[in-house]
């Protein structure tokens, strides 16, 4: 069983990067290099190599979020950070196959802590449809 600290240290650093991918506009394999180099996030080689798994397969993740979004709302209006705690949660959930319910509490924590002052029950409903 993998230890809670670091699956919550892991969620975190997997978040940053995937926010920065939305925010800077970057490419995967930007991502891929930041990943291997270190670069301000240090990973260990079992995260890295997930998180290589993961941006394969973000767009799928965008695609299924973005037709899962309320009709007011559309993935661009999404908060990066928002987008970012959706996207860690699809991949914990369809790749990892983890228990769901947990994942989108999870995700609500830490959306809360990113952004407190935003609204993110929708995030509970997006990752409900999993």
């Amino acid at each position: 069983m993998e230890d809670i600290r670091k699956l919550i240290e892991r969620r975190r650093k997997f978040i940053q990067l995937i926010y920065r991918y939305f925010c800077l506009d970057k490419t995967i394999q930007s991502i891929i290099n930041e990943i291997e180099a270190n670069f301000q996030i240090n990973l260990e080689k079992s995260d890295k190599e997930i998180l290589k798994r993961w941006v394969y397969i973000i767009d799928e993740a965008v695609e299924f979020i973005s037709s899962n979004v309320s009709t007011k709302w559309s993935w661009e209006r999404l908060p990066h950070i928002h987008q970012a705690v959706l996207v860690n949660g699809y991949f914990e959930i369809t790749d990892e196959k983890r228990e769901k319910a947990i994942v989108i509490n999870e995700m609500l924590k830490l959306s809360f802590l990113y952004l407190p002052s935003q609204d993110n029950k929708y995030i509970n409903a997006i990752l409900d449809k999993l």
